[in-house]
């Protein structure tokens, strides 16, 4: 009777806690409280290393560009450059000469200035070539239309007097390719467009416009032009136009073939006096004995005539390129190569 009754109060007991837990289960949620203030942003991580086709932020090379535009206008365009595909670099023994190359440009390399330089036993700077030893390239929107672009290559030994067979003033409007004599660049070829094919003509190569040019070895008039992006023959329009106001035929004076004006029959050869040496001048020269950076400044002094395959000026005037350099990081005083045995 007794062991019935206490089994009956614990059933009892444990529903009332049973009910006692279903009561106070949780309700349905209540609105969402206001967010809280922002925390303090954290402090910026290393500096990851460049991507595929990167490049380093280090230094600069920064400056002034001083000329005249083809057109007549000066200008005077400041530019700094700070990116570079190399962070560690050093002087290095080239033929028995201590060579250094710069080379910084803008995030993308569209715009940059290289120096291969090396150093003398007066601890002179000087271009390591006479040719490609510094090239400068600046591209700038003058507005919603125009794009100002400066493409410099200075050239280290002097260049003889020569004939040219177009002047480089006229040669501003045509835009024929030289080669590195000061000559237009030109061979013998035959014409396939369609109103004259198979004849025998003189080919030229146009710089700006991807064409090609065409003038016959028999009259010196022009056949034809081939547009290569194109594919295609041009024999009539503006374009073909302005190259038919010229022709190809010796000249006695000059010695070989030049251009004519067509309309005075005037010949457009021009005799190019001797010009001096491009200049390159490294001054105020520091290297820091902790730290191991870099400094000095430079001035670059670029002609604007006798334009070749190794002197290029995309002005056609005179040119004036000064600055200072920050190599932003250590030089090493030496480079040691290793061979694998």
């Amino acid at each position: 009777m007794f062991n019935k009754l206490k089994l009956s109060l614990f059933v009892l007991m444990a529903s009332g806690l049973m009910l006692s837990c279903a009561d106070d289960a949780a309700g349905p949620a209540g609105p969402q409280g206001e967010q809280g203030e922002q925390g303090l942003p954290g402090a910026d991580g290393p500096e990851g290393a460049p991507g595929v086709g990167g490049y380093y932020k280090l230094g600069w090379l920064e400056g002034n560009v001083k000329g005249t535009r083809r057109d007549g206008t000066a200008f005077e365009e400041a530019f700094k450059f700070e990116y570079t595909g190399d962070n560690m670099t050093g002087f290095r023994e080239e033929e028995g000469k201590k060579y250094l190359g710069v080379y910084r440009g803008n995030s993308d390399y569209s715009n940059y200035l290289s120096l291969r330089l090396y150093r003398d036993s007066n601890n002179n700077f000087l271009p390591y070539y006479p040719s490609y030893a510094v090239e400068f390239r600046l591209k700038k929107e003058l507005d919603a239309n125009t794009l100002f672009m400066v493409d410099a290559e200075p050239y280290f030994l002097e260049t003889e007097s020569y004939i040219t067979n177009i002047s480089d003033e006229k040669n501003k409007l045509y835009n024929f390719r030289k080669s590195s004599n000061g000559k237009v660049y030109f061979t013998t070829s035959s014409y396939n467009g369609p109103a004259t094919a198979d004849e025998g003509v003189y080919y030229f190569e146009n710089t700006t416009n991807n064409h090609d040019l065409y003038y016959s070895r028999t009259t010196g008039a022009l056949v034809g032009i081939y547009n290569n992006e194109a594919r295609e023959y041009i024999e009539e329009g503006d374009l073909f136009d302005l190259y038919n106001q010229i022709k190809y035929a010796y000249n006695n004076e000059a010695g070989g073939y030049v251009f004519y004006d067509v309309a005075s029959g005037n010949s457009l050869h021009e005799v190019v006096p001797a010009i001096p040496a491009d200049e390159l001048t490294i001054s105020n020269f520091t290297q820091d004995e902790t730290s191991g950076v870099i400094t000095f400044d430079y001035n670059i002094k670029i002609s604007g005539k006798g334009l070749n395959s190794s002197r290029t000026n995309s002005t056609h005037n005179d040119l004036t390129i000064t600055g200072s350099f920050n190599s932003g990081g250590k030089v090493y005083k030496n480079t040691a190569y290793r061979t694998k045995k």
